[in-house]
C-alpha cells in the first residue's frame, strides 16, 4: 500500500493503519526536500509513534555535497544522534568520496553521541525506483 504523507488525508490514513496495525512493521520513503513538510508534522508524528508504542529509526541518505552534511545536522534536533543512521549512498562514488562529510565538526558530534553510520551499496535500477525512489513521498504497509 503506497499512501501519499503530503497532504492531511494521506497522513491520517497512515497514523490510522499505524494504530490499527500495532504488529507490522512500516518503511517511510522521504524524498529530498520532504524537510519542510516534516518539520510541520514532526511534532504530531512523534505523538504517534509514541501513542502506538512503536519504536522509530531514520536512515539518512548521504551524498558526497556539503548539503547532505547541512540537512543531518538540522535533523538531529528532531531525533536525536541515537535515532539517526547515516547512510554513505554510494550511488555517488565510494566510500572515500564522502570527505567531506568524514571531516565534518557534524559527523564527529554525531558520533560522539550515539548516532551510527553504514555504507548503502548502489542498487539496480529496478529496485531504486520501487524502493528509496519513489515520489510522493510514501509509507509502504
Amino acid at each position: 500500500m503506497q499512501i501519499d504523507l503530503h497532504d492531511w488525508r494521506g497522513r491520517s490514513t497512515f497514523f490510522t493503519l499505524l494504530n490499527e496495525h500495532p504488529a507490522v512493521d512500516v518503511v517511510v520513503s522521504l524524498p529530498a526536500g520532504f524537510g519542510t513538510e516534516h518539520e510541520a508534522i514532526a511534532e504530531l508524528f512523534s505523538d504517534v509513534l509514541q501513542d502506538t508504542g512503536r519504536d522509530h529509526f531514520v536512515f539518512f541518505l548521504m551524498d558526497v555535497v556539503a548539503d547532505s552534511v547541512n540537512l543531518l545536522r538540522l535533523a538531529l534536533p528532531y531525533y536525536g544522534s541515537k535515532r539517526l543512521v547515516a547512510v554513505k549512498n554510494l550511488k555517488f562514488g565510494n566510500a572515500d568520496r564522502f570527505d567531506i562529510w568524514d571531516n565534518s565538526d557534524t559527523r564527529n558530534d554525531f558520533l560522539n553521541t550515539g548516532g551510527r553510520e553504514m555504507t548503502f551499496p548502489i542498487l539496480a535500477g529496478d529496485i531504486a525506483r520501487s524502493t528509496i525512489g519513489g515520489y510522493p513521498p510514501t509509507a509502504i504497509c
